[in-house]
């Protein structure tokens, strides 16, 4: 059956922002996180338009499909440059995240890898996404003096995941789109949000490939599998 107009809800209308930070308390980053994006939203100025009452739902079916009405996004958000290949150059002559307002900055995050003062620790930043698609969307930036361009590396994805275990909730989301796949800017870049909603990829059934690896069982878009501890991430 279709869904009536009772089953359609707002991504933040009925929670407040600390309703969907979900689990048991509020981590530092959490705290931090919130603290930050709530005090950027109400300066004025900072995000293109606001995200106060998104429609959302979930679609009828056994995938639970999460969907918004975004209509802000499609029209204010910053025109992707016409990128030809998922592997191009970083380039200082486009848009790049060294160029943004400190308002634009939410938090700086050190990880470090391990009791070794040899270590490199890795360094990367929190800002928000001026066009968001719910409270809390934000960028998470991987080194981004370096200048990276758009491209998954080990670096990047440990720090990723390493802020991901920083978190005390369930509902913070981390993602990446590569250039050809929507991501707008060609400098190395996560996103990051608390989503209140569950996934059904959180629970899917899956098939082990071979040690850690697995793909869905069942599931509409193919996809690799790992299942992550922190104390399972390199610490060197």
């Amino acid at each position: 059956p279709i869904p009536s107009d009772d089953d359609v809800g707002s991504c933040s209308e009925h929670y407040p922002l600390e309703d969907m930070v979900q689990g048991p308390s509020l981590s530092k980053l959490d705290k931090t996180l919130i603290e930050s994006w709530t005090a950027a939203n109400n300066t004025g100025g900072v995000f293109n338009y606001g995200v106060d009452n998104v429609p959302t739902k979930i679609l009828p079916g056994k995938y639970g499909i999460v969907v918004q009405l975004n209509k802000d996004r499609a029209t204010m958000r910053r025109k992707p440059a016409p990128f030809q290949h998922v592997q191009e150059p970083f380039s200082d002559n486009h848009f790049n995240f060294s160029k943004i307002p400190h308002s634009e900055l939410l938090l700086d995050i050190t990880i470090h890898r391990s009791n070794s003062p040899d270590a490199p620790a890795l360094e990367g930043s929190l800002i928000v996404n001026t066009a968001p698609i719910c409270p809390t969307h934000c960028l998470l930036l991987p080194s981004p003096a370096r200048h990276c361009p758009q491209l998954l590396d080990q670096d990047g994805l440990h720090f990723a995941l390493s802020t991901v275990f920083l978190s005390a909730s369930r509902s913070f989301r981390v993602g990446l789109n590569s250039l050809c796949a929507l991501a707008s800017v060609n400098h190395y870049h996560y996103h990051a949000y608390y989503l209140q909603q569950r996934l059904y990829l959180e629970t899917a059934d899956v098939v082990q490939v071979s040690g850690p690896c697995y793909t869905f069982a069942d599931y509409f878009a193919p996809g690799f599998v790992f299942q992550i501890r922190s104390h399972s991430l390199p610490r060197d």
